[in-house]
């Protein structure tokens, strides 16, 4: 949709709370400007290129200076040139067309997430086909259904009207399952929707808001409807009921069309905040204590930086109606600038029914179900006394806590003593210290010392000392609720949906205060921790910022710490002068104070160290696919959160800079690197560091496997922000990839039986690789030796069986037999690790086969062994195998020498792709950085635009988006893949791949030979581990299905193993119309998994000639609950009919 103004929100690299609206890209100019792209790789020299032109001081020179960015035509808009950061995007309707409504959100508020990190590509990639960072939906019920967005309302011609009420779908306390209909939502207006047809369809009908939850929708006629809510505020998590109005005006089993309470979920839990004129200073609101406007409310993280923030009304209420349940606890604040505080009373949300009326008035209105407080008589709220200003919460969605909090003015010879906190200064931007100001993403400092002395006299009398708050040292205690004991250890406010709503005593980082104090001028200290500064002039970090212009009448405090002289330089920036340089001023560590009776003093202190500290993560993994059963585990209710999982962290190249694990719970922890970056064109001036967290990752830097990877897991990638001090909270799902996931199940066993000898690589003495010029010559094969496997006993935590036991996958120590092509070699060495064998004349290009000699076990995956011809090209320890195959020619012999290749590898020559053998050269298909999706995109489009590649004629010109980025993907011109060499992939480890999964064959590669591979733990639409073809191609004129001319094709000798396929038939192989005369033979096919047919193997469609043999498909498992699925090892079937009703398959 056209003429949709974009604003963009700078979010200071945090949640929640904005820095503000950003105007300017990364190098100051309106967002929308282009710049010129005329040069030379320099930047210079106009007209010789298209790089970047670059003025005297590097910066991209102006060809056109943005205005707004506004949607075009197809509804698109790009926003080019913005600095690393975690951004906020706002879709605006055009104000000449009202009532317009959005539809979409990614979990609650119009404004949608998009993170952005160095070197970005135009579009997002975490899991599935990349797409639109950002997607927006809009419905204008005023349009008709001719304009997009309109609605079809001519439709409605019947005489039936559908009526109900909206209600908050209220959760019960967990264990209980049960689901309540509570009061309508007052703070947002539901929305409802009619679209045609039982699953939606594309038609919309009719769309209204509803008055206190009400809705009628009139004149439907008989059939079959979805209805849809939402609401205006995007709080609602868009539900769905399907509707049948009958001939006879009633509605599905129903005596009419009313379908009474129709409860919704929320996205977000509620905190409402009071806070009223405490006359009798006890804490809780009598009859006639009115409200006090004007009281700032706050939630903050647990390390002081704040989250939300409002004012009170006239009638001192201020409801925070969008608090994510973050499944972590905060801390709610009042603010201590003037009056006194008096106390809280405290309404927590149990959940569970909203109507019991014994319980009022505190169900506030039917929202909440009151919590009985124990330490107050198990009366349903409780009361806390005295100057309190802080409460941690914990909140879940649907669920609703009330605080009232009291205030009243000073008494006389009554004062607030002198608080504050202090901040880790991580933007420094005022010339003159003493006016440094926090802002909303500057952290807290826990554990400071802080001294108070008495001035009043000009003797500095020490008075007292404190430390600043920490929420480490003061954890909220006595949660409400059931005791939760684990291991014999007794929890109480643990953080998790176990917990449940709680509202407890306690603190964030960074506050501390003094109280008891009489009028007089003090001063404070603070004691900088070894490792911290006080901020001084020249520790100025940004090169521009917002000039303040402090009020006459609140000044800060004045700094009267010891003199120093002021460089003439900032201490940061060599050569960038310090505007009070070589002036003498007092240091901030010590600041003068003056309290008065009836007043509050506060004095904030500002420390930051010379490099910026580290970033917190505190993050949980969830399967998104299944629920927690055990009620053992704090997660019990929730998704079931996979346990002992490693999470590799990565920059934005791609490179680990860490590694941590979660534990047993699902839960990770870590400290990161944050930023120096102050100095950006926006509203907060910061570029947090943008990272990527990559779950269940399987190798560790060097490529050696990390053995808490879980092969029934996917392998996902997360860009996040993280700011200096601050902890950024990671929910970072992962999806089972492979057969029988998921809680309450022993490991699955697809590793090769204990005795079976597995060959790590092989290679010849003339030359590396396996490859020998001529017969005589002396090959080299390594054994995996022993290895460390899942074991398939394993029985959880606290269990009697280890997580993991030791195979035997050496040669074993009694000499036994090699082959090549099934023509023994002379033995010449023979160990448990190691074999020197020499090759005898006659021998051909074959399948190479060790044999144990104490117990007969034969290896299943082999390695090729390329006999004579020319000598081959090598892709060294390193290098790319991209570059490799651009530069071979058909035929070419290309060997890959052991390492871990994170490529995605695009065969587009018929060439033979050699590894040294899968235990010792893998190509991993993870997509970090995302640059190498788009360079991959790049490759492709390239390669068809040239003519090098053809895409089959129902393709048109480019890919499906399905067959995005696999491991490798094998394009082909037609006719260039023959007999003689064949094209063959073999001896590598195929892993972490996703979207196009482990291998995809396009079309046109007949002959193609895929053998020796281990393919393990991929995903993917249509396959997760090996596809050739593609299942749904039809022509349009014919209603065929395509030909994928992949004949004569053999997969054989693979270990191919836990993937998972999305729809199509087959999790771990895929063969779809046109893979004539295939064979797949002599395969261990363990694990897979699919949602449609064929968990192991499927053949959908018409292909000739096939045989699937001799292959040990083990334990694969389909299941989709959508639909009947079948074939949980094989399935052999036609593909859909295409002639409409009464057709008929094409067959298999």
């Amino acid at each position: 949709m056209e003429g949709f103004k974009i604003i963009v929100e700078d979010a200071g690299g945090r949640y929640g709370a904005s820095a503000g609206v950003l105007s300017q890209d990364a190098f100051g100019n309106p967002l929308g400007t282009t710049y010129v792209r005329t040069c030379d790789a320099t930047g210079q020299n106009p007209g010789t290129g298209t790089d970047f032109c670059l003025d005297m001081d590097g910066a991209p020179i102006v060809d056109v200076v943005g205005t707004e960015i506004i949607t075009d035509a197809n509804g698109m808009a790009n926003i080019k040139y913005l600095a690393p950061a975690k951004y906020g995007i706002i879709v605006v309707p055009p104000a000449t067309e009202p009532g317009w409504r959005q539809t979409t959100t990614i979990e609650g508020t119009k404004v949608i997430d998009a993170w952005v990190k160095a070197n970005e590509p135009p579009f997002f990639a975490e899991f599935g086909p990349a797409g639109f960072h950002v997607f927006v939906g809009f419905v204008n019920p005023t349009l008709p259904f001719s304009q997009p967005g309109g609605l079809d309302n001519t439709q409605l011609t019947g005489t039936s009207e559908i009526t109900g009420r909206v209600t908050n779908s209220h959760l019960s306390r967990p264990p209980d399952p049960t689901l309540h209909s509570g009061a309508p939502l007052a703070h947002t207006t539901p929305i409802v929707g009619l679209n045609q047809g039982a699953a939606g369809g594309n038609t919309g009908l009719y769309a209204t808001l509803t008055n206190d939850g009400m809705f009628s929708i009139p004149n439907v006629p008989p059939g079959d409807y979805q209805l849809v809510v939402w609401d205006d505020a995007l709080d609602i998590v868009f539900a769905f009921l399907n509707v049948t109005v009958n001939p006879d005006g009633t509605c599905g089993t129903l005596p009419d069309c009313n379908y009474g309470d129709i409860p919704v979920f929320q996205w977000f839990t509620r905190l409402e905040n009071y806070v009223f004129h405490d006359a009798d200073e006890d804490g809780f609101r009598d009859p006639g204590e009115v409200g006090i406007l004007e009281q700032a409310v706050n939630i903050r993280w647990r390390d002081g930086t704040i989250y939300q923030s409002a004012p009170t009304d006239l009638v001192g209420f201020v409801p925070f109606d969008q608090v994510f349940p973050f499944f972590n606890w905060m801390v709610a604040e009042v603010d201590f600038a003037r009056f006194k505080a008096t106390g809280v009373t405290i309404t927590v949300d149990e959940g569970g029914a909203t109507d019991n009326v014994l319980r009022e008035p505190w169900t506030w209105g039917g929202q909440l179900n009151p919590q009985l407080q124990p330490d107050n008589g198990n009366l349903p709220y409780r009361t806390e006394t005295g100057p309190v200003l802080t409460q941690a919460f914990q909140g879940f969605l649907g669920q609703t806590s009330v605080l009232e909090w009291g205030k009243k003015p000073y008494g006389p010879g009554e004062n607030g003593g002198v608080s504050g906190m202090v901040f880790y200064a991580t933007t420094r931007a005022e010339d003159d210290v003493r006016y440094a100001a926090a802002e909303v993403w500057e952290p807290g400092i826990p554990r400071v010392q802080v001294n108070l002395y008495d001035n009043t006299t000009g003797t500095m009398d020490f008075v007292a000392t404190t430390f600043t708050d920490s929420w480490d040292d003061s954890q909220p205690t006595g949660c409400v609720g059931e005791t939760f004991v684990y291991q014999g250890n007794v929890t109480d406010c643990f953080d998790g949906l176990r917990n449940f709503n709680q509202v407890r005593p306690g603190v964030f980082d960074g506050g501390y205060a003094f109280d008891g104090l009489a009028p007089g001028e003090y001063v404070v200290e603070v004691i900088p921790p070894p490792g911290y500064e006080i901020v001084k002039e020249e520790d100025k970090n940004v090169d521009f910022g917002a000039v303040y212009i402090p009020s006459p009448l609140l000044l800060p405090p004045v700094c009267v710490g010891d003199p120093h002289v002021v460089p003439d330089n900032l201490a940061l920036f060599p050569g960038v002068p310090a505007v009070y340089g070589g002036q003498t001023r007092p240091l901030c560590d010590r600041k003068q104070v003056f309290l008065s009776d009836g007043q509050n003093t506060a004095a904030d202190f500002f420390l930051f160290t010379e490099v910026p500290i580290a970033s917190h993560i505190k993050g949980i993994i969830l399967d998104d696919t299944a629920n927690e059963f055990d009620p053992n585990s704090p997660q019990f209710g929730e998704k079931f959160a996979p346990p002992w999982l490693p999470v590799s962290i990565r920059d934005w190249t791609g490179r680990e800079i860490g590694r941590t694990y979660s534990d047993q719970f699902g839960n990770y922890n870590a400290l990161v690197p944050s930023t120096f970056t102050m100095n950006v064109a926006s509203p907060s001036g910061a570029s947090p560091n943008m990272l990527a967290t990559c779950m269940n990752d399987p190798r560790f830097p060097d490529g050696s496997p990390d053995p808490f990877f879980n092969p029934q897991y996917s392998t996902f990638c997360y860009t996040l922000q993280f700011m200096p001090g601050t902890t950024t909270y990671l929910d970072t799902p992962v999806v089972p990839v492979a057969a029988f996931a998921g809680p309450d199940q022993f490991p699955l066993d697809c590793a090769f039986l204990d005795g079976t000898p597995v060959i790590d690589n092989v290679t010849a003495t003339l030359f590396n690789g396996p490859f020998v010029s001529a017969a005589d010559e002396t090959i080299t094969i390594a054994s995996e030796g022993l290895v460390q496997v899942l074991n398939p006993q394993y029985d959880g935590i606290g269990g009697t069986e280890p997580k993991n036991i030791t195979r035997d996958h050496s040669f074993g120590a009694t000499t036994g037999t090699v082959t090549i092509g099934g023509v023994p070699l002379a033995i010449t060495g023979w160990d448990n690790n190691t074999i020197t064998a020499t090759v005898p004349s006659g021998t051909s290009t074959g399948q190479l086969m060790v044999t144990r000699g104490d117990n007969g076990n034969s290896t299943v995956t082999g390695v090729t062994v390329t006999v004579g011809g020319p000598a081959p090209t090598y892709v060294t320890t390193g290098g790319s195998i991209q570059a490799a195959i651009d530069a071979a020619t058909p035929g070419d012999l290309i060997l890959v020498e052991p390492d871990s290749y994170e490529e995605l590898v695009i065969m587009w020559k018929p060439v033979r792709l050699q590894g040294y053998g899968a235990g010792s050269t893998t190509i991993s298909g993870i997509k970090q950085p995302v640059t190498k999706l788009l360079a991959w995109q790049d490759k492709v489009a390239s390669l068809i635009a040239a003519g090098d590649v053809d895409l089959l004629p129902t393709q048109g010109l480019v890919l499906p988006n399905d067959a995005e980025g696999p491991a490798i993907i094998v394009l082909a011109k037609d006719g260039t893949f023959g007999p003689v060499p064949n094209a063959r992939i073999d001896g590598f480890t195929i892993t972490s791949a996703d979207t196009g999964g482990g291998i995809l064959v396009n079309g046109y590669a007949d002959y193609l030979e895929i053998s020796n591979n281990e393919v393990v733990n991929n995903n993917g639409f249509y396959s997760g581990g090996v596809r050739v073809g593609h299942p749904f191609l039809v022509d349009p004129l014919t209603l065929t299905y395509e030909d994928g001319r992949n004949d004569f094709l053999r997969i054989h000798h693979n270990r191919i193993v836990q993937n998972g396929g999305l729809g199509g038939a087959g999790g771990g192989i895929s063969l779809y119309t046109g893979t004539d005369f295939y064979e797949v033979t002599e395969n261990f096919v363990c694990g897979n998994f699919s949602t449609s047919d064929g968990g192991g193997i499927g053949h959908l469609g018409v292909s000739d000639g096939g045989l699937i043999a001799h292959n040990a498909i083990l334990f694969n498992e389909n299941f989709f609950q959508g639909f009947t699925v079948s074939g949980g090892g094989i399935f052999v079937g036609g593909a859909p009919p295409t002639g409409g009703l009464g057709s008929l398959s094409p067959g298999s």
